[in-house]
């Protein structure tokens, strides 16, 4: 059985469903934000997802254990976030 592709928008990346804090984008962690295209979760809800199995930058895609997630439009928190890390302004 194919996994569903959803969109989640305003997101970021966080390492656990109890972290408050950003983590950075690759396996084993967890996206968090808007999540649209789920018949049981509004868009208007934050949600968590299942740990992080593959990440394509070049695609926009990340894989969790049973969802496919395009990634739309990035929280400007993280990207902050990011940024800091990478030392680069914002």
């Amino acid at each position: 059985m194919p996994k569903p592709v959803l969109t989640i928008e305003d997101w970021g990346v966080v390492q656990s469903v109890s972290s408050h804090s950003f983590g950075h984008l690759h396996t084993g962690n967890r996206l968090i934000g808007h999540i649209f295209g789920h018949d049981r979760l509004p868009p208007t809800s934050v949600s968590c997802t299942s740990p992080i199995v593959s990440v394509d930058l070049n695609q926009g895609v990340v894989e969790t254990l049973h969802t496919t997630y395009r990634l739309g439009q990035v929280n400007d928190g993280y990207k902050h976030w990011e940024s800091e890390r990478s030392g680069q302004v914002a």
